[in-house]
């Protein structure tokens, strides 16, 4: 099988990275592969704070010395999802990741998967890590609301944002308050925002980002994947205020927008968004490119994007690929005669 070859690598070696993610594994396994290699710094596997609670929980609640794990990963799956069936079991106890992050003192790359009858302070004991890379978690719903939500993740974002924090993916997590992301995450290079639910009514008035002119200081991104979730009940409404802050070819202290990946599905950015954002307005300094480092663009479900402001937007971009699906104004025969190039791929649907 995949996992005895797996196996057989893995043993008696100086492993320092183990990904598995992907493969079937069971915690069981896991517990072999950590105590046969004391050198891992990444074992990649939703099972494996699963694993470290089964090998350590006694002596924790013992009060026992404890070992200190050299890993830097924490993935975690407190969703009663086991082989895509419903347990009547969480697959993680709550207090797990308690023990996790005393266990293994310099994780900074934390990924976690719920579901709605996961409890809402299960995420309080990572503030205790000395610093956060990389934060991701995934609700596995079918459109029950949670307990858990954005509101519970906010501490964390708070604590680790201003220091540390370089990657942000929420899926389907309600309750999203995007000005709890842009002003406590300067450092954020990649956010990944699917199928999320916003607070309703939006903050912005508190931030006055609702006055014409103002834009919040935002991080300067490397990649922006944005899809919409409309299939499901609770609001799925953007604050525009997001957009001019993360699309803003004007970044302050005369920097240019540094994106390189751009992913937007039904966004829903306003007309009067995108002339603010594309057409150079109250910009002087007149730049031959608004996004000097943008390779990659993909648009899908947009219907009110159109020609004149795409051409704007990708002006002097180094785009290599560009992607247009179900763009009512975006025709694809158009597409292809003005952007498709030696250089740029271009695929419109």
């Amino acid at each position: 099988s995949l996992w005895s070859s797996r196996r057989k690598a893995i043993e008696g070696t100086g492993l320092t990275e183990v990904h598995l993610t992907g493969v079937s594994v069971t915690a069981a396994q896991l517990t072999t592969i950590l105590e046969q290699s004391p050198c891992l710094r990444v074992l990649e596997h939703y099972q494996l704070v699963r694993a470290l609670y089964n090998m350590h929980a006694q002596q924790w609640k013992r009060n026992e010395p404890l070992p200190k794990y050299k890993l830097l990963n924490l993935d975690a799956d407190f969703s009663h999802i086991i082989r895509s069936h419903m347990s009547p079991l969480a697959v993680l106890p709550c207090d797990a990741l308690r023990l996790a992050s005393t266990l293994c003192p310099e994780a900074c790359y934390i990924r976690l998967r719920y579901d709605p009858m996961t409890p809402n302070d299960i995420l309080q004991p990572l503030t205790s890590l000395k610093k956060m890379r990389e934060f991701s978690a995934v609700c596995v719903s079918s459109g029950e609301r949670c307990v858990l939500d954005f509101t519970d993740m906010a501490p964390l974002i708070e604590h680790h944002g201003p220091k540390s924090l370089l990657a942000l993916e929420l899926k389907v997590i309600e309750e999203v308050d995007p000005h709890v992301i842009l002003l406590n995450c300067p450092k954020l290079e990649s956010l990944v925002l699917s199928g999320c639910g916003f607070n309703v009514p939006a903050s912005c008035p508190s931030h006055g980002c609702s006055d014409a002119g103002f834009v919040l200081p935002g991080p300067r991104l490397r990649l922006l994947f944005y899809a919409d979730g409309d299939d499901f009940s609770w609001t799925h409404h953007m604050p525009q205020c997001f957009w001019r802050a993360t699309l803003n070819p004007r970044q302050g202290h005369g920097k240019r927008n540094r994106i390189k990946g751009l992913f937007l599905e039904s966004p829903r950015i306003w007309d009067e968004t995108a002339t603010y954002l594309w057409t150079n307005e109250g910009d002087g300094e007149g730049q031959t490119s608004l996004y000097p480092e943008l390779q990659i663009i993909s648009l899908c479900r947009y219907p009110e994007i159109n020609i004149p402001h795409l051409q704007a937007a990708l002006k002097g971009a180094p785009i290599k690929y560009l992607r247009s699906v179900t763009c009512d104004k975006l025709h694809a025969k158009r597409m292809a005669q003005l952007f498709q190039t030696n250089d740029t791929v271009v695929n419109a649907e």
